[in-house]
């Protein structure tokens, strides 16, 4: 019962490369825009809910505070700083793993191996890692995107999966690694796990709220 449109960023998929001199995050950003005019002459409705995955998700995020006409976006394992939680977790339950005290004794944990090279001075691996989501700008950025959807009186769904558990692992990230946002209601997550970042796994998901 829903009009729903699905499309390409510029230069990604099916979509052409856009013909200005646009930064990448302001060409998205016109994309988004343009899909939404079009919709909103196609189905007569000035609403809209985006839905994104990864970058998309971010894209989502980040648009959503600056058109009146979002109302809610689903973002599907969208970019988390890691969090104290995140790493208790993550390196908890490894702990009690024997192949991966194994694995760091002999130095074969990739852990170790990326801690290697940035000691060697690799300077190809470094950058090939990008920024990092836990430097002040990046956590600043999007606290910013955040606050300023939820302001506009976005509603938020948050869908996290095991399939990005390098990321994030916990349903509660989202909110730890932001505390000065006010998320109040506006914000609901799940979390599934057993499900891949692209495509349902084996077997029914677990689910936790």
């Amino acid at each position: 019962g829903f009009a729903a449109i699905r499309f390409d960023l510029s230069g990604v998929g099916d979509s052409e490369p856009r013909g200005d001199a646009r930064t990448p995050l302001d060409a998205a950003m016109t994309d988004i825009k343009e899909a939404l005019d079009s919709a909103a002459k196609i189905a007569g409705d000035g609403r809209f809910i985006l839905v994104g995955l990864c970058s998309g998700a971010d894209h989502a995020v980040v648009y959503a505070g600056t058109d009146p006409r979002v109302v809610g976006i689903a973002i599907l394992d969208p970019s988390i700083p890691r969090t104290p939680g995140y790493f208790l977790r993550h390196y908890g339950l490894r702990l009690l793993r024997g192949a991966s005290w194994l694995n760091v004794i002999s130095g074969r944990h990739p852990e170790i191996r990326a801690l290697r090279k940035r000691m060697s001075g690799d300077q190809g691996s470094i950058k090939a890692e990008g920024p990092s989501l836990e430097s002040p700008e990046v956590r600043a950025f999007l606290a910013r995107a955040y606050s300023n959807a939820i302001k506009s009186g976005v509603r938020i769904l948050t869908v996290l999966t095991t399939g990005s558990e390098r990321q994030h692992n916990y349903a509660g990230q989202l909110k730890d690694a932001f505390p000065q946002v006010g998320f109040g209601d506006r914000l609901r997550t799940e979390y599934f796990r057993g499900v891949d970042h692209t495509s349902r796994g084996g077997g029914p998901p677990g689910l936790r709220r």
